[in-house]
């Protein structure tokens, strides 16, 4: 059995003409390596409920066999059932928060995304009135969106080295944050001790930087054609499509 985890944004989930969707050649490709008793889910930053509000109309379409969400901290079964969660301490979150010093920061918590009255947001958002509302909410992940790559870089690397008990992953203009120990690298590995499989047997695709950890754990590796040099560099192969990822690991299983 092969396993393959996959980014959402940018790699099997596209927008187009203000919908989300995904490829018609992406689908097939994926039913038929389910049919051949292999796995497809996802890896992403998202949260579960997030997932749900963009794909309503597609919902189904694939049949995800886990969802790996929140930057690792929540991997969930094909019912969406968790079968490991991790949560953010809340004195952590607020210490990372005011390292950022931004207005744009979103939490995700098992009841939705919370932020702030100062915030700019497109999700939907439950607005806190002060810092210390965190403490009464299960905090998974958290995101800094400065939207300026030296501001998000800078940003990111004060957080790092602040010893926090935090995964830090710059996804260009962003910073998404997970519990300590929680990242799409360690998902994987959480999804093969599922399954009963080797890490070898793991496979990843991704776009973004929050990508590169799952991309270096993965017994093999694909970055999409538009991904950042950085991740093309750290990945086995370069490719346009799923489709094109799930040709080239059954080219590798019959060899």
């Amino acid at each position: 059995m092969k396993i393959l985890a996959s980014d959402f944004d940018g790699t099997i989930c596209f927008r187009v003409n203000d919908e989300h969707c995904y490829r018609d050649e992406d689908i097939k490709a994926i039913s038929e390596f389910q049919k051949k008793g292999n796995k497809f889910g996802l890896n992403t930053g998202r949260s579960l409920l997030t997932l749900d509000n963009v794909h309503p109309k597609t919902d189904g379409v694939i049949p995800f066999d886990f969802f790996a969400v929140d930057s690792g901290a929540l991997v969930a079964d094909q019912n969406k059932t968790p079968f490991f969660e991790d949560w953010i301490d809340s004195k952590a979150a607020r210490k990372a928060m005011n390292i950022g010093n931004i207005d744009n920061v979103f939490f995700s918590t098992e009841d939705g995304y919370v932020s702030f009255k100062n915030t700019v947001s497109q999700l939907p958002c439950k607005i806190l009135d002060s810092e210390s509302d965190l403490n009464d909410l299960h905090i998974r992940s958290m995101c800094l969106e400065p939207d300026d790559l030296k501001i998000a870089t800078m940003i990111s690397q004060r957080i790092s080295e602040a010893g926090l008990p935090l995964t830090v992953q710059q996804n260009w203009t962003s910073v998404d944050i997970s519990p300590e120990g929680c990242s799409k690298g360690t998902a994987l590995a959480r999804i093969a001790d599922h399954y009963k499989v080797e890490l070898k047997d793991v496979a990843a695709i991704g776009d973004g930087l929050n990508d590169l950890s799952a991309i270096k754990a993965a017994g093999i590796s694909f970055a999409m054609e538009n991904a950042p040099e950085q991740l093309k560099a750290a990945a086995d192969y370069t490719v346009d499509s799923v489709a094109k990822a799930i040709e080239i690991l059954e080219e590798l299983e019959k060899n």
